[in-house]
């Protein structure tokens, strides 16, 4: 390098130095407020005590119960013993085979091996049958169906 540039080059990396850390410093001075608001976010879980089992289904890697408790709360608990292949999945329930996305109601999101616990509303508990299935929005495609078997 020629002295020229090694001038340049000293001259560049001293205007770093110090350029740097002040445009950190004013940065940091006037960075907006908490960006999350303050109430808070997640939303209390219902309490989901005992109640009495109305269908179940079972499947290769996971099985779901409905449950509904004697004041009308209802949910369906589902128990992953495997990893879904398909991360971005959402478990429906509708209240017939076949059914596309907009005719069923979306429970929640299918995650890693687990047991997950999903509300519903006393409309959608009262459907005479019962068909979960699992919609993938990246495929957007059906990819599991099954009836939810009532008990008598």
């Amino acid at each position: 390098m020629i002295l020229k540039l090694r001038n340049r080059h000293r001259y560049t990396w001293i205007l770093l130095a110090f350029l740097l850390p002040v445009g950190f410093a004013l940065s940091f001075a006037n960075r907006p407020g908490p960006v999350l608001p303050g109430e808070e976010l997640i939303e209390a879980t219902p309490s989901f005590s005992e109640g009495q089992a109305i269908a179940t289904a079972m499947a290769t890697g996971w099985n779901a119960t409905l449950y509904r408790r004697a004041d009308g709360q209802a949910w369906i608990e589902a128990k992953f013993t495997k990893a879904s292949q398909r991360p971005v999945s959402t478990l429906y329930l509708a209240p017939r085979a076949g059914a596309a996305p907009a005719e069923g109601k979306p429970i929640g999101p299918v995650g890693p091996r687990g047991i997950y616990q999903y509300a519903l509303d006393s409309l959608t508990a009262s459907w005479p049958e019962y068909h979960l299935y699992f919609y993938d929005h990246i495929r957007r495609e059906t990819y599991a169906e099954t009836q939810l078997t009532k008990f008598h």
